[in-house]
């Protein structure tokens, strides 16, 4: 076990926030001084057109984003590679949705870059217009409120490389290309518009299914199952993937290389595969080794693991780990313990549950940074007590700290979301009991399983749970 102090991270994590997107950042090692306060970056301001504005899906964090008119249901995704332009793509997304409002009359999506083929509603050509990064579409008819329709889009062209507002230290998000060998797919937050048109916000979840066809010799991951393989011309492989559990859009991924693929299943029947390049079999296989164990020990505080299938996928991009729904997606320079455990955390935390706003960062986070440091005290509770107290109070004499509850866009990621956040996680335990704490998150978890939920529904269950009233406790922690 180990056992040494959880406080090394919370001085470098500025740092490594600026290599790192979404990834478990923090470990349990030694003694660091706590961060001094520095500049922060300010938030880009966004001019929206009045039509984008009018059916926007109403975060205030990010009212750019999703659409409140029309609720999806599946994607279906086909991608094919060029073999001579690695990051060339053409492309078919068929999207099911049904209307919510009266006389739906255009579809805005999110959707950046590309040239359109060909665009369909049930069945009819559809025109179409570019209003700034959405894709307005003229219906050709009204859609009736609760009516399915669906939407086929052809389109192909190079990715637009653009970084996003809430990651200003990337040069960009969604698909991406390492190298020539390789490509990867990784869109948190807003990522997901840079490869298929979506609506891109996560109270939007839906049924995903995934068509890749790579070059020849390349392996294709994404999420959920692998339920078919099919030789088509050219030497080439097409891979589909189904993954029959609600899904936010941002945590779709594909990745493809010269893989080897190895299987497990555990005694509950989860289907673990991981995907690794040959040359860090070793050293993937040592950070994998206690998957199963990690998988059980989370069941037992937090309930089931809420898919049927669970693995890695390795990618050759420095200082990156993110928790894209049941393949988490690493990077070769970050296979360790604390990462594995961290994005698994997140399946619970993130995926399962997903943010109402993603102003609400720090339960994605901060959940999953308690968790990977707990998991190295898991059978010491007293010395993780001692040393939760201690990183308290270095938290505590920070200056500068954005409140929890109104981080600007730009420090989405940042020192709050995942050392304050992790702070605030271990406070509430202590507010309401170790019993109350656990039961609450299991409560949280059967309520909105497969949804999303906002700070105040987290606070309602947890309320629940104690019988207390958390309305003190979390305007300080949230708010101050």
């Amino acid at each position: 076990m180990r056992t040494k102090k959880i406080k090394r991270i919370v001085f470098i994590v500025i740092s490594i926030i600026a290599l790192s997107l979404s990834c478990k950042v923090f470990s349990p090692i030694e003694e660091s001084p706590s961060p001094t306060a520095t500049p922060r970056p300010s938030a880009t301001e966004t001019s929206l057109p009045d039509i984008i504005l009018m059916d926007s899906i109403g975060d205030p964090f990010s009212p750019e984003l999703g659409s409140s008119t029309y609720d999806v249901q599946n994607y279906l995704i086909q991608i094919r590679l060029n073999p001579e332009v690695i990051d060339h793509i053409e492309a078919v997304v068929e999207i099911e949705a049904f209307s919510l409002i009266n006389s739906l009359s255009k579809m805005s999506l999110d959707f950046i870059g590309f040239d359109i083929l060909d665009l369909t509603v049930d069945g009819i050509p559809a025109n179409f217009e570019r209003v700034g990064d959405k894709l307005v579409v003229d219906l050709p008819k009204p859609i009736s409120k609760n009516q399915n329709f669906s939407v086929l889009i052809s389109y192909d062209g190079e990715i637009v490389r653009r970084s996003s507002r809430y990651i200003p230290f990337e040069e960009s998000i969604g698909m991406l290309f390492p190298d020539s060998k390789s490509l990867v797919v990784a869109s948190e937050p807003d990522g997901a518009r840079f490869w298929f048109p979506c609506n891109d916000h996560p109270r939007d979840k839906a049924i995903f299914r995934i068509e890749v066809t790579p070059p020849s010799k390349y392996l294709a991951a994404s999420n959920g199952r692998l339920i078919e393989t099919e030789e088509i011309a050219n030497s080439q492989t097409r891979f589909v993937w189904e993954h029959p559990f609600p899904m936010a859009t941002y945590l779709a991924t594909i990745v493809v290389g010269e893989y080897e693929r190895f299987e497990q299943m555990t005694e509950n029947g989860i289907l673990i595969r991981d995907y690794i390049f040959p040359e860090i079999q070793t050293s993937a296989f040592e950070a994998f080794s206690q998957t199963t164990e990690m998988l059980e020990w989370l069941e037992s505080l937090l309930g089931p693991y809420p898919f049927d299938t669970y693995g890695h996928a390795t990618v050759n991009i420095p200082g990156f780990s993110l928790e894209t729904q049941s393949m988490v997606v690493m990077s070769n320079m970050m296979l360790e313990e604390d990462i594995v455990i961290h994005e698994m955390t997140h399946m619970w935390f993130g995926d399962w549950v997903s943010l109402d706003s993603w102003g609400e960062m720090w339960r994605n986070e901060g959940f999953a940074s308690y968790f990977s440091w707990y998991w190295f005290y898991r059978d010491d509770l007293g010395a993780f007590n001692r040393d939760m107290a201690s990183l308290t109070q270095d938290v505590l004499e920070v200056e500068n700290l954005e409140a929890l509850g109104n981080l600007s866009p730009a420090n989405l990621f940042s020192y709050e979301s995942y050392t304050k956040g992790g702070v605030l996680v271990h406070a509430l335990r202590l507010e309401v009991g170790e019993e109350a704490f656990f039961e609450g998150l299991k409560l949280y978890f059967n309520r909105y399983g497969g949804m999303t939920a906002s700070d105040e529904d987290f606070q309602m269950v947890m309320e629940e749970a104690s019988n207390l009233n958390l309305d003190e406790f979390f305007e300080e922690w949230l708010h101050n």
